[in-house]
């Protein structure tokens, strides 16, 4: 038995859909028996035109023919009618010998092979225009014409008259964000492109001192990190934070010789990830003693590869960034 809950609402258009279910039914039956089998043989052996077609990705240049022939005539045997094929890449981690990158000649060598196969098989087969989601990639495009970004080196100088200083190097990196390196199977071929927008000068204020002029040390629960590796603008410049042994977490402390207040923090971490991957629970310690900590705020997880994140103003001689470590690897 099955109950149908009416709304008041809605309860007109409830009883109107019942009859006209009760009319198609009545309608199906005095049409006689053959059109009901005929029917029925339609959604047991649906035609082509009728049948599931699905996303097939190939994740991060993680491809070879063996793969390519396994999916597709499972695609077959399950009764599917087609596929959309879709380049893409999300950190995935490397599965085979020897990724293929977009448009090179293994790749289409295998999109080839793919094409052949599917037709065989009686697949029909449609093709992204470009890889990734943004469909705005591809050989073709040059440098110039491409998704671009804005990239920044900073330097302090003396204000109030005039001075002659070079600046630092700029990054001419092709990625996300600064100097970090494209992520994923990479690309057949990365071509630089650097042009200068800009030179902007702000004046900072009285209190406005750098790490190393408030005279902060770092300390941590595993691996070699520096105060100058940690605050510059170098995303190449890391080192690893290891996960301790036994269920205790993860920890970079700064220790000030003076108490100092808090409200923001910057963090480039290398564990933001891509799209899908699980990533840590992260957060923001202070203490008076360094021994005593007190939890000031979650620092939210993403996936970018700088975040800066607002917390409470905390006032405080130690402050540390605490990770807890995964009980399960990422991909799990």
């Amino acid at each position: 038995m099955k109950r149908i809950r009416i709304n008041r609402a809605s309860a007109g258009q409830t009883v109107c859909a019942c009859l006209s279910a009760l009319m198609l039914s009545a309608a199906c039956s005095a049409s006689g028996g053959g059109e009901i089998e005929s029917l029925k043989a339609g959604f047991a052996d649906p035609p082509q035109s009728a049948r599931t077609q699905v996303w097939w990705h190939w994740m991060d240049g993680n491809v070879t023919k063996e793969g390519i022939r396994e999916d597709l005539e499972w695609m077959q045997r399950a009764g599917i009618g087609g596929f959309h094929h879709f380049d893409a890449a999300i950190s995935t981690p490397q599965t085979v010998e020897k990724r293929l990158i977009y448009m090179d000649e293994g790749w289409k060598d295998a999109f080839a092979y793919a094409t052949c196969l599917a037709d065989s098989l009686g697949l029909q087969m449609t093709v992204a225009s470009a890889p990734g989601w943004s469909a705005t990639g591809g050989p073709w495009v040059e440098p110039e014409d491409a998704m671009k970004k804005l990239v920044w080196r900073t330097a302090t100088v003396e204000g109030g008259k005039a001075v002659k200083v070079s600046l630092p190097e700029p990054f001419k990196t092709t990625g996300a964000i600064q100097n970090a390196p494209a992520e994923g199977r990479g690309s057949a071929s990365v071509a630089e492109y650097y042009e200068d927008v800009a030179v902007i000068a702000m004046k900072l204020t009285a209190d406005s001192k750098s790490m190393q002029e408030l005279g902060a040390k770092v300390t941590s629960s595993g691996g070699n990190f520096t105060l100058a590796q940690l605050t510059n603008d170098d995303l190449t410049d890391g080192s690893y934070l290891p996960d301790p042994a036994k269920d205790d977490n993860a920890w970079i402390c700064f220790e000030f010789p003076m108490p100092q207040t808090i409200r923001s923090v910057t963090l480039s971490d290398g564990r933001g990830g891509g799209r899908f991957m699980r990533t840590p629970s992260v957060w923001l310690e202070a203490s008076s003693d360094g021994k005593s900590f007190h939890r000031v705020g979650d620092l939210q997880e993403g996936s970018a590869a700088v975040r800066t994140l607002d917390v409470p103003p905390t006032t405080a001689k130690f402050f540390r960034v605490v990770y807890r470590k995964l009980q399960t690897p990422p991909f799990s």
